[in-house]
């Protein structure tokens, strides 16, 4: 009995046309494919939903036949939305790719990807094909990227000391808006130079050393650079050094600098002040000497 059956089912494989077996392996495919596969009319009606959609947004697929796609979208998106499907029904062939959000059986809100192809004067598919891909995970993380992002920029703009980063090629890389105010130059200039043209002559090698044993080293150097700005003005700077954060291989520097005009100047004044006071206490001993030798004499007299 077991053979005759193992006999029968054989010949029914044997029998099944080249068409049948394709159709299986694409009734398949679209069962368990990551994406879902929609057919829409000239409205933006479902004409054919995979099956899919009731594994991804949890929606029987027969349910969804005959009912407007756009009623799914969110509002915020639906009319983006419509613009790019009326725009791709005017033109046969023409493909459109869009991202907006679709509402699932839970109600919830989920960000998909669709490329769609007009096929309507196709008169074995009649309408246009969709094939949409879930991307809420790639969203959010781009989300959380961008917020991470723009507190990232409001931390260096609100940084009172130049920041800025340069590759092992010593090109800059990223640079607050304080480098601009210190030195004068615009962003196409500054994306233009070596860091170490913002440094007087007199200082490049001290800097060169200083980079060498960041690489060499991987730790914080300080140094105190004067810079000359773009107007020939020499601003002098006290700034730390420290390799970029990578695992292995160096892959530049990242630093902060601060002007010390005002702290030269102080230090410069006080200086001078200490030098008028030893040129006081030197004229003041030598005029006091002259009284206090006499007094001495005298008193070894008495």
């Amino acid at each position: 009995v077991a053979a005759n059956r193992i006999r029968t089912v054989a010949a029914r494989h044997r029998r099944r046309t080249p068409a049948e077996r394709t159709a299986d392996a694409l009734s398949a495919l679209l069962e368990n494919s990551s994406d879902r596969l929609s057919v829409l009319d000239s409205t933006g009606r479902y004409t054919y939903v995979s099956p899919a959609v009731e594994r991804i947004l949890g929606y029987d697929p027969d349910d969804l036949e005959g009912e407007s796609g756009f009623d799914y979208v969110h509002p915020d998106d639906r009319e983006r939305v419509r613009d790019a499907f009326e725009a791709v029904c005017e033109r046969p062939g023409e493909t459109f790719d869009v991202e907006y959000r679709v509402r699932d059986a839970d109600g919830e809100w989920r960000w998909v990807e669709s490329r769609g192809t007009n096929r309507l004067d196709d008169p074995a598919v009649g309408g246009i094909v969709v094939n949409s891909r879930e991307i809420t995970d790639r969203r959010e993380r781009e989300r959380r990227l961008s917020e991470e992002r723009a507190f990232t920029e409001s931390v260096f703009a609100a940084l009172p000391d130049v920041f800025y980063a340069f590759d092992e090629d010593g090109e800059f890389l990223r640079w607050n808006d304080r480098l601009q105010a210190v030195t004068g130059y615009d962003d196409a200039e500054l994306r233009s130079m070596h860091p170490i043209e913002l440094v007087v002559p007199e200082d490049r090698p001290a800097v060169a050393d200083a980079i060498t044993r960041v690489f060499e080293e991987g730790t914080t150097v300080t140094v105190e650079p004067r810079f000359r700005t773009k107007d020939g003005e020499v601003i002098p700077c006290r700034g730390h050094l420290a390799p970029l954060p990578f695992e292995t291989d160096y892959r530049g520097c990242a630093g902060i600098l601060r002007d010390i005009t005002s702290q030269q100047r102080r230090r410069e004044e006080l200086a001078r002040k200490n030098e008028r006071l030893e040129e006081f206490i030197s004229v003041a001993s030598h005029d006091l000497r002259t009284p206090l030798n006499v007094a001495s004499g005298r008193i070894e007299l008495a």
